[in-house]
């Protein structure tokens, strides 16, 4: 039947809709963030709820999974939060909102897994979902917006001590050492 098949075909979806929504140089940009949170937090919330805790995982996935760990959702999480990054990043007022959006769309989305017979949840169909969603979302969310604000304010501090029309910064410092220099030479 097709049911191994169906990661592959939702993966090469998301990834065909992430390079015609998404330009090429904001995917480099990107694709550092969609690995750490969409394929790193995927590979840990399979290995922390499959493997340890028996809430719920991927089934049927046998050609395309390695020691019960399925080869295509984690590449579909990257291509996922790509998009989601680059939204985000369109408008940062949406940090509230594109967490509980995409909440309910993967709550939605691993129930029709489910009825697909692909992915089965253990305790419940909604509020362990959700629980583990909106954490994973929240958690994303912020430690994307800490991470790329952190680069813009290094960013900021190295174009001010680089420029090449006023290097104040560097001027000063020139300054205070020849002072010093003239000074230990005059005592």
């Amino acid at each position: 039947m097709f049911l191994p098949y169906i990661n592959a075909i939702y993966t090469s979806i998301v990834v065909v809709l992430m390079f015609m929504l998404v330009p090429r140089k904001e995917i480099r940009k990107l694709v550092i963030y969609g690995m750490l949170f969409g394929a790193g937090f995927d590979i840990v919330a399979i290995t922390i709820f499959t493997v340890l805790l028996h809430v719920g995982g991927f089934i049927n996935f046998e050609p395309f999974g390695f020691h019960g760990f399925p080869f295509f959702p984690p590449l579909a999480w990257t291509a996922y939060y790509i998009m989601y990054f680059y939204i985000l990043s369109a408008n940062k007022n949406w940090k509230y909102l594109l967490p509980i959006t995409g909440t309910f769309y993967s709550v939605i989305f691993s129930n029709v897994l489910q009825n697909l017979g692909v992915f089965k949840w253990n305790y419940g169909r909604t509020i362990i979902p959700f629980i583990i969603y909106i954490t994973w979302y929240c958690l994303a969310t912020w430690g994307y917006l800490k991470l790329t604000q952190k680069i813009q304010v290094r960013n900021q501090i190295l174009n001010h001590i680089f420029r090449s029309d006023k290097p104040i910064l560097l001027k000063r410092l020139h300054k205070d050492s020849a002072v010093n220099k003239k000074n230990q030479y005059n005592d």
